[in-house]
């Protein structure tokens, strides 16, 4: 999706467009963690057993 969002941006000769490429991905991002925290930090997911490894966002996010 990201990218799609970002050739249309391309293809817009307005300078407000010119300053949004990359901002989708960044947003996306950021819904998919909150996402992510809001499903796996509820007590119900709190009771599952742990993974046998930590999931790629946590990597990413520990950075």
């Amino acid at each position: 999706m990201d990218t799609e969002v970002d050739k249309q941006l391309d293809s817009m000769s307005d300078p407000e467009a010119e300053a949004l490429p990359s901002k989708t991905g960044i947003g996306n991002a950021r819904l998919a963690s909150v996402l992510f925290e809001t499903t796996f930090g509820q007590e119900r997911a709190k009771k599952l057993p742990p993974p046998p490894a930590r999931t790629s966002l946590q990597i990413a996010l520990s950075d």
